[in-house]
């Protein structure tokens, strides 16, 4: 898979709409696999966080 663009964008907020539809009750988990940010983007003060957590409502 290569960058994130507008029509992978569209594609995924699709389908967590799909999946939002199917049951909003139940909890959407989600996995990106990513090397973090370049160097010069890096965190000032100290290193990237490995996990971070968002709710979609």
């Amino acid at each position: 898979m290569g960058p994130i663009d507008d029509s992978v964008a569209s594609l995924v907020i699709a389908q967590l709409l799909f999946l939002q539809s199917e049951s909003n009750k139940k909890p959407i988990h989600m996995y990106i696999n990513s090397p973090g940010p370049s160097h010069r983007h890096r965190h000032p003060g100290g290193g990237d966080p490995e996990a971070q957590e968002a709710t979609l409502q």
